[in-house]
């Protein structure tokens, strides 16, 4: 998308080839919370098979087809059209996402980040794209944030970079859960019930 993007504001016709399809690609969701399991749920729909990776692979999430623990993260990534991460920052997810497990990807894959930036190695992921040893990438995290000026992911056309706004108040309805959460845990506290939505 982003090299269309490119060549529309050069004022280019040029076909860019072949183009992905989610349906019938596997999907390997690194994080299951809330945000790995909608975007597997929406894969889902599409056609696609999802693989998640958590902590603890006895935990199901929704959309996940078949779950697994962090252990098998080098063998899943070979399998996998897209990775998509939605980690937290951690001492075990720092750089989850370098050159050696880059090098385990298929050259038609792509990367997702919508977790933290620090769980992808920046000039490891610039590497790949720019020999092609990755087929595209979407980074909505960076580190550190925001990226700076002088990163060459800024010039690779097969990186979608955008500042941090997949999730906050971006969307309506996003806003719109949060403040139902909120709600509910306020009745949920008054009855003496416990928390919805709490990290465990």
């Amino acid at each position: 998308m982003s090299v269309c993007a490119r060549q529309q504001g050069e004022r280019r016709w040029h076909d860019v080839g072949r183009a992905l399809s989610v349906r019938g690609s596997t999907m390997l969701v690194v994080g299951t919370g809330d945000i790995g399991s909608h975007f597997a749920s929406i894969c889902k729909a599409m056609g696609a098979n999802t693989l998640g990776v958590r902590r603890d692979p006895t935990r199901t999430a929704e959309g996940i087809d078949r779950m697994y623990g962090f252990d098998m993260l080098d063998s899943l990534l070979p399998r996998a059209d897209v990775v998509a991460l939605s980690v937290p920052a951690a001492d075990d997810t720092y750089h989850l996402m370098d050159a050696r497990r880059f090098s385990l990807l298929k050259s038609t894959a792509v990367l997702i980040n919508a977790g933290r930036g620090t769980a992808v190695d920046a000039l490891a992921l610039d590497r790949a794209l720019s020999e092609d040893q990755l087929h595209g990438a979407a980074i909505d995290v960076t580190d550190p944030e925001p990226l700076p000026v002088g990163s060459p992911l800024w010039n690779e056309p097969h990186c979608l970079i955008t500042p941090h706004v997949a999730g906050g108040n971006h969307l309506e309805v996003t806003e719109r859960r949060i403040i139902d959460i909120a709600l509910e845990n306020v009745r949920r506290y008054v009855a003496g019930e416990p928390l919805t939505n709490r990290r465990r």
